[in-house]
């Protein structure tokens, strides 16, 4: 009795309520993707206590460009920590979708996209307080424009990586079995979207199909919630049967 419990338990190949991929239940859940996108949303938390977050859209006259860092040098300096801290959230939620589905080299892959796209996203901060501090000492024109237009490309390439690993990771859900296909569906076209824009965001002629584009990343974040929630109820569901069959 005690090796076929055990045969029972290991073998997951004719259990319909396991994942032949992963092996692991397909009801199983975590709290990493809900909390993953609270702790990223805490970047508003940031910007409100810097005083905002500035920026100059291409085709903006290079004598305006100093005018929106003017008085946020101690601001953009505080954004540059905060945001190293809380945009890990991004990275946490794909790391949570991956530790649902099992070994995936999709999930693998947007890991590593998301984490690019922290890295990115973090310097472009920094040149963002760089562009503050020029501006404050009283720097040349010329080294303002620079600082603002790395920050402004940096920022583009950010965006397109978070949208590739939002699609690689929709994309992984969807090959899993474990998630509602109008879910998975939803989050392959808010991966695309955001990817688009992320790679038409830095020229100046290509600039207003982006903008319009970028509205996917609001849908992303509802996308993300309404992921967590799942997630989240899965695990309180699993708990629970534990519990009973204890």
């Amino acid at each position: 009795m005690r090796e076929n419990a055990s045969v029972a338990t290991t073998d997951t190949t004719t259990d319909p309520t396991t994942s032949s991929r992963t092996g692991q239940p397909a009801g199983a859940g975590n709290w990493f993707v809900l909390v993953g996108i609270v702790l990223y949303l805490c970047e508003f938390v940031g910007f409100a206590i810097a005083g905002g977050y500035p920026s100059n859209e291409p085709g903006t006259p290079l004598d305006q460009v100093p005018a929106a860092y003017v008085g946020f040098e101690d601001g953009a300096g505080f954004l540059v920590g905060w945001m190293a801290l809380v945009l890990t959230g991004r990275i946490l939620i794909v790391i949570g979708l991956r530790s649902v589905i099992g070994r995936s080299a999709l999930l693998d892959w947007a890991v590593a996209a998301m984490v690019v796209s922290v890295a990115v996203e973090v310097v472009s901060v920094g040149a963002i307080a760089a562009a503050a501090a020029l501006v404050a000492k009283g720097a040349g024109l010329d080294s303002v424009v620079m600082a603002d237009q790395l920050a402004w490309s940096l920022g583009s390439g950010a965006t397109a990586a978070g949208g590739l690993a939002a699609l690689l990771a929709a994309l992984g859900m969807s090959r899993s079995g474990l998630f509602p296909r109008a879910l998975t569906a939803v989050g392959v076209v808010l991966g695309a979207v955001m990817l688009t824009s992320g790679l038409l965001a830095g020229a100046p002629a290509t600039y207003p199909v982006a903008s319009t584009l970028s509205i996917a990343v609001l849908f992303w974040f509802c996308w993300v919630v309404w992921t967590g929630i799942l997630l989240a109820r899965r695990a309180g569901l699993a708990r629970a049967a534990a519990r009973l069959e204890q």
